[in-house]
């Protein structure tokens, strides 16, 4: 396989808490990854395609998020349902979309 023209970025969260988190990727990727960061810092969000080694790509957004309200109601991001419940009120990650409330709130 050949891996050198894709971004590789492998993300494999928390089953519980305390679990680690991992990422793995190959340069190109985690270059990538850490220019994602960068943007989602001055613009509050970003998005890319990724591939894991599959190659069955992935859309990964990241957010840079301030609002205390929001971040409180967060989902948590543990996986395994024998250890975390979700509850009613938390707000999912994939529902939150900065890019588009700003632009509500700028032209409202």
């Amino acid at each position: 396989m050949n891996f050198k023209n894709y971004k590789i970025c492998s993300i494999y969260g928390q089953q519980m808490w305390h679990d680690q988190a991992i990422i793995i990727g190959n340069k190109k990727g985690l270059e990538q990854l850490r220019d994602m960061i960068d943007v989602a810092l001055t613009e509050n969000q970003s998005e890319d395609v990724f591939y894991p080694t599959d190659f069955e790509g992935y859309e990964l957004k990241i957010i840079c998020l301030e609002d205390e309200k929001t971040l409180e109601h967060l989902a948590l991001p543990y996986h395994d349902e024998n250890y975390y419940t979700k509850s009613d009120n938390e707000i999912a990650p994939e529902s939150i979309n900065i890019k588009k409330a700003l632009k509500s709130a700028f032209f409202n």
